[in-house]
């Protein structure tokens, strides 16, 4: 009467355990495993992937060669990802891990940078997490250890949520979360300039972006945003002005009471030219800490465009004592990286090189932040490559074009949101949302993983196109504390019958 049999750590099965797994499929409950399980029988003598292979619906398994460090990156929309920001990388140490060739994975390892690192460079050999039904049950397949994941924090609360994730889909019981960006975009791009040197240079920039229709975040130093009022307060009626502190000094390790009078002095200055306070900082050389972010807050900001080791592609809010600050992040190449690598024609290279990390993490549906300078490609003569790209994120209609701000107003707003979904006994399936928040919400779409092959039959709300097994249903605009249930009932599609067992 168990709902999941989990088989951990288990590289010699024997056949008992092999029946227990089949009896499991044919009885409808789920199975999870991880790693090399099954490579060898009872007597640890090697019989190969085959077991993986039926668990999964692999078309191909193979052990990842060494590395120094494996990366493991999941996707936005990832089922087993529920509740998982877009684009989240953790770190898993060295081993033989296990890798898939399977399409819809929920996870797959990775370069530090995201990228797709196939084992052996055999081309899709990348799935490092996956789940589909196994007979009439459920199965999930995590190809490495999470005894092997880097003991970090961070890593620590993505592998709670992947876990918890993992044996309530073997289980059956849905998922439900709200949606990364508003009104079902699949991704979000961000085009912020830090405004020192050369700070004139920003027109060149805020005449391409205006031309192309992309809003953007200027962070500028203060003292010379004095010197160039007119110029700044065009640049905050294109997009949205923020601070790049007063005279560009390092802020983290710098002592507290000092950073405290930058950051209140900043945003003193920037509030004269602009008749209001600012919510944007970009620390100089992405330096910041703990005081930095409470110092901030206390200087009436809310977010933080800094550095987070490229571990995930959207924002993050962060607990500073009894308040919140949100961090904004690259997980791509700033200018002054991108501008000193290119050789005989910076315009096509830089644009060539910009529109990849665009669409590497569009494809995560993660947040894309170009950060770049006015005295590097705000330059007359490379500004171009800037123009080609904002034309590029402009004609795809399904990304969130925004300013760092509206990003983090939406991120704070959604993190108001909270969800849970139950299945009723009679099969329907049930999902509570709740504005736990002071403002009210709008554009938010629900995201429920159903149970294998099953389609909504019947829902209240309007659904957004989704592949099997999930729905995507638009909210009503939440009101400040409001909570609301809504039933779906699901019916299954006949098309995808349940895959056998071994």
């Amino acid at each position: 009467d168990v709902q999941v049999l989990v088989i951990p750590s288990s590289p010699c099965l024997g056949v008992a355990t092999r029946e227990a797994l089949e009896r499991a499929a044919a009885r409808g409950q789920g199975v999870i495993a991880t790693a090399a399980a099954g490579l060898y029988d009872g007597g640890c003598s090697y019989v190969g992937y085959g077991l993986i292979v039926a668990l999964t619906g692999a078309a191909r398994a193979d052990t990842l060669e060494s590395r120094a460090m494996a990366y493991v990156t999941i996707p936005g929309g990832s089922p087993l990802g529920t509740d998982l920001p877009p684009a989240t990388r953790i770190e898993v140490d060295p081993g033989a891990h296990i890798a898939l060739r399977r399409p819809g994975r929920d996870a797959f390892y990775s370069g530090y940078d995201m990228d797709p690192a196939p084992a052996s460079r055999r081309p899709l050999l990348d799935g490092a997490i996956v789940h589909g039904p196994y007979g009439r049950g459920r199965a999930v397949f995590w190809g490495f250890e999470l005894d092997d994941v880097v003991d970090r924090a961070w890593n620590r609360d993505v592998l709670a949520l992947l876990v918890r994730n993992s044996v309530a889909w073997a289980a059956g019981h849905p998922l439900a979360t709200v949606e990364a960006w508003p009104r079902g975009q699949a991704a979000a791009a961000v085009l912020a300039q830090d405004v020192e040197s050369e700070f004139t240079n920003a027109r060149y920039a805020l005449d391409s972006l205006r031309a192309a229709g992309v809003p953007a975040t200027y962070f500028l130093t203060s003292r010379l945003a004095l010197k160039h009022r007119r110029l700044t307060r065009a640049l905050a009626a294109h997009g949205e002005v923020g601070t790049h502190t007063d005279r560009h000094q390092l802020l983290g390790g710098a002592p507290r009471d000092s950073q405290a009078e930058w950051l209140r002095r900043t945003q003193q200055e920037l509030t004269r030219v602009l008749g209001r306070p600012v919510a944007g900082l970009r620390p100089p050389e992405e330096q910041f800490d703990t005081a930095t972010l409470a110092e901030w807050i206390r200087a009436g900001g809310s977010y933080v465009f800094g550095a987070n080791n490229s571990r995930v592609a959207a924002p993050e809010l962060l607990r500073i004592g009894a308040d919140t600050v949100l961090l904004l992040a690259r997980a791509t190449d700033d200018d002054v990286i991108a501008v000193h690598s290119v050789a005989s024609d910076p315009v096509r290279e830089l644009t060539e090189r910009y529109l990849a990390d665009f669409a590497r993490i569009r494809a995560l549906g993660g947040l894309y932040l170009l950060s770049y300078h006015s005295q590097l490609l705000a330059r007359p003569e490379l500004v171009p490559a800037l123009a080609r790209l904002a034309r590029a994120v402009a004609a795809d209609r399904n990304v969130w074009r925004a300013t760092a701000g509206e990003v983090a107003t939406w991120w704070r707003a959604r993190a108001n949101l909270r969800v849970a979904a139950w299945r009723e006994p009679a099969g329907e399936i049930m999902v509570s949302v709740h504005n736990v928040g002071s403002t009210a919400v709008e554009g938010a779409v629900l995201r429920v993983v159903l149970g294998p092959g099953e389609r909504v039959a019947r829902v209240e709300l309007r659904q957004l196109p989704a592949a099997d097994g999930i729905a995507r249903l638009v909210l009503p605009t939440f009101g400040p504390g409001e909570a609301r249930s809504f039933s779906i009932a699901p019916a299954r599609t006949e098309a995808q019958a349940p895959r056998e067992a071994a």
